[in-house]
Parts: C-alpha cells; structure tokens; sequence
C-alpha cells in the first residue's frame, strides 16, 4: 500500500473514530434494534441504483461491440465494492470495470479497441460527475434557502464541486491530450493503449466519436440521475424505518451532501470517518437527533461492507473466466 493510501486510511480510521467517541452508541444501538431485519430492506435501493449505473454505461458503447446489460451491472458492482472497500483513491474500480469489458469483448468475438474502452469510461464519469453536480448545486440552493447558507457560500460550494468536471473535461482535449498521457498513465488505464505515444490522437478521436451522438450522452446522464434519487430513496426510507421519517426534500438533501463530502474525501479510502461527519452535518440541519444521523450514517457504512464483500471475491473469479485460456500443447 502507498504512503499516501497508509496515511489517507489513517486519517480516515482518527476521524471514524472520533466520531464514534463522541456520540452515544447505546441510542445508536437502540436504533438499530428498533428497526431490526426490516433495515435490510434498504439494501434493494442500492442493488437499483447500480443497475441504474449499468445502464448509463450501457448506453455508451456501440452496438457491435457492447457487452451485455446483466455484465455491465455486474462490473458496475465490483467497481462500487472496489472503490468502497480497497484504497484506491475511488478510482480503481473504474479501471478495473473498464478493463473487464475489454476482456469481455475479447472473450465474446466482440472486440473493442483499448483507447475506445478508455474514452467510454472517462465519458461515463464525465457524465456521472455532471449528474452529481447538478443534484448537489440542488442541495446548495436548499441550504441557502433555510438560511443554513449565505448566498456567496452557496454559490463556492457549487464552484467547488464543478472544479473536478471541468478538470476531467480539458483532460479530454486534442492538444492536452497529447501532453497528458502520464494522467492515463496514473490512472491505470494505459493497459489498454497499445502506444502511449499514440494515445493522445487516439483517445482524442474516440472522445470525439462520443460527443458527436448526444443521444447517448443524455441517456447516460439520465440514468445517473435516476441513480442519485434511488440513493435518496435510501436514505429517506432508512430514516422512516429508524423512526425519524423526513420529506423526500431533507432526505435528498442529506444524501446529495453527504454524497459531496465523500468527493471531496477522495484522499480517504472509503471515505471512512469524511461520509459518518458529512451526514451528521448536513442531519443536523435537517433536525434529525444525532444518535439517529450516526446510525443511518453506519447503515450506509454495513451495505457498503454487505454488498462490497461479494464483489471483492467476484472480481478474481470474473478476470479468470475472461481471461483467454492458455493454448494447450500439441500432443505428438
């Protein structure tokens, strides 16, 4: 693990637990007993929203080449258990999405190219980001509405969660492209590219093939959002259950800033400690009791971990099945 992966989890585990010492788990546990197995529940909303996923990234691939839908869901959870669980600085499990359908393809007589699976990928965080910061600038305009927020905070708040979109947008440019590459470098994907010194060219052409059919890219957009409101649909169904019922406004309120918090916390694996204090801010503006924002905040943390798990060991089983199998020796 990197130095900076070691001391992001550090940080993160200090602010986890400080935030657990300074509430009372006996309520928090009372909560949960109160809402007993109907809490499970809640988990259906995220197995939706990743299906949600799956189909904005579904929508990005060309027909000849395009992997199955049951696939493409199936890759969009392993890239959610990855980003939740392992240190991967939240991108990681988009690597590892991207690459499986490469593989598939491969395995399916369905090739697709290394810079097109590349441009797909970036397109659909592109996409996804532009999804998140319209429903966080949502968020931000509530909050200046209560008068949680002066105008001038509200509108910085916004400003700062366009910054990473409009980043990952001049990163798709021809000419920075071409000086660039390194950033694919780091990001893993240069498994993918068969030059690196031809890769600007080639993503950009790819980029640019996908821009030209705002078709897909408004369908892919839409189902992120659809994505973002079944995440609301979690947390205001989990308050109901822990008691607390809130509209499906403070709910979406509560999901889309905790949403941006975890953003922000990129540095932090998981975001452990960054999403628990997130969610308790932004509950307390809302009125919800503190012992029920902690447990909501740990329901979250358990489906991560619930639905995560079987994701991890799916992954190595899913690169060997795609995997092309060794030609076997010839028998004289």
């Amino acid at each position: 693990m990197k130095r900076r992966a070691l001391a992001g989890l550090a940080c993160g585990i200090a602010l986890f637990i400080l935030v657990i010492a300074n509430h009372d788990m006996k309520a928090v546990a009372s909560a949960f007993g109160d809402a007993g197995w109907t809490l499970s529940g809640v988990l259906l909303w995220r197995v939706l929203s990743i299906c949600t996923s799956g189909a904005a990234w579904y929508c990005l691939f060309r027909r000849e080449a395009r992997p199955s839908y049951p696939f493409l869901v199936f890759g969009r959870w392993i890239s959610e258990a990855i980003n939740h669980l392992l240190p991967v600085v939240q991108v990681g499990g988009d690597v590892v999405r991207a690459r499986l359908a490469y593989l598939w393809g491969r395995r399916h007589a369905r090739p697709i190219s290394g810079p097109a699976v590349a441009a797909i990928q970036v397109i659909d965080i592109t996409c996804a980001l532009t999804a998140q910061v319209t429903l966080v600038s949502i968020g931000f305009l509530q909050l200046w509405q209560r008068g949680s927020l002066s105008l001038a905070l509200s509108l910085f708040g916004v400003a700062l969660t366009i910054v990473p979109l409009l980043l990952l947008l001049m990163v798709q440019r021809r000419a920075v492209l071409r000086g660039a590459t390194n950033l694919l470098v780091k990001l893993g994907l240069q498994r993918f590219l068969q030059s690196i010194a031809a890769a600007g060219d080639s993503l950009a052409d790819q980029f640019r093939d996908l821009y030209r059919r705002p078709g897909r890219l408004a369908a892919t957009f839409a189902w992120h959002i659809a994505g973002g409101l079944l995440r609301v649909g979690e947390t205001w169904s989990a308050l109901w259950i822990f008691g607390h019922p809130v509209s499906l406004a403070d709910a979406m309120l509560i999901d889309v800033m905790a949403g941006a918090v975890r953003s922000l916390a990129f540095f932090i694996p998981g975001a452990l400690g960054a999403q628990e204090s997130g969610i308790l801010l932004i509950c307390s503006v809302v009125g919800v009791d503190p012992s029920v924002a902690l447990a909501l905040a740990l329901a979250k943390r358990a489906r991560d971990i619930i639905l995560g798990l079987p994701g991890l060991a799916s992954w190595p089983l899913a690169e060997r099945a795609l995997l092309p199998k060794p030609a076997q020796p010839a028998i004289k």
